[in-house]
C-alpha cells in the first residue's frame, strides 16, 4: 500500500473512531455507577456494561484489522477473533445508536454512526484477510 493511501487510511480512522474512543474513555468513568445498579437490581447497569466491554473489544479488532491491512505480514488477531470482536463493536454502536436516537434524531447520530460504515470499509480492505481460507 502506498504511504499516501495508508495516511488516508489512518485518517478515516481517526475521524470515524475518534468520537467512539471519547465515548468508551468516558464509559470507563460510569462504570462504579452501573455496578451499584446492578447491585440494586436495575438492568440498566447490564446494558451499559455489555456495551463498553463489546466497545474495548471492537476497538481491539479495529487496531489489529487496521494494523493487518497497514503491513501484511504482521502477527495480530486470528480472523476469526477479528470478526467476532467486530461483531461485538457493531452491536455495542448499535446499542449506543438506540439509546441516544429515543430522543429524536439529529447530526450527532450521525457522527456516532460513522464506526459502523467505517468497520464495512475496513472489513472489506482486509477482505483477503478476514474471509481468506489460507489464515
Amino acid at each position: 500500500m502506498k504511504p499516501v493511501l495508508k495516511i488516508l487510511l489512518l485518517a478515516e480512522v481517526v475521524i470515524c473512531f475518534g468520537p467512539a474512543f471519547i465515548i468508551l474513555l468516558m464509559g470507563l468513568v460510569v462504570i462504579p455507577v452501573a455496578l451499584e445498579s446492578l447491585v440494586n437490581g436495575h438492568m440498566a447497569g447490564v446494558y451499559l456494561l455489555a456495551m463498553l466491554l463489546g466497545g474495548w473489544l471492537g476497538m481491539a479488532a479495529l487496531i489489529s484489522l487496521v494494523i493487518k491491512i497497514l503491513e501484511p505480514d504482521s502477527r495480530t488477531l486470528s480472523p476469526r477473533k477479528i470478526l467476532l470482536f467486530m461483531s461485538f463493536g457493531i452491536l455495542a454502536v448499535s446499542g449506543f445508536l438506540v439509546m441516544a436516537g429515543e430522543g429524536g434524531g439529529s447530526w450527532q447520530l450521525g457522527i456516532a454512526s460513522l464506526p459502523l460504515a467505517a468497520s464495512v470499509h475496513l472489513i472489506y480492505l482486509g477482505r483477503n484477510y478476514v474471509f481468506g481460507k489460507n489464515y
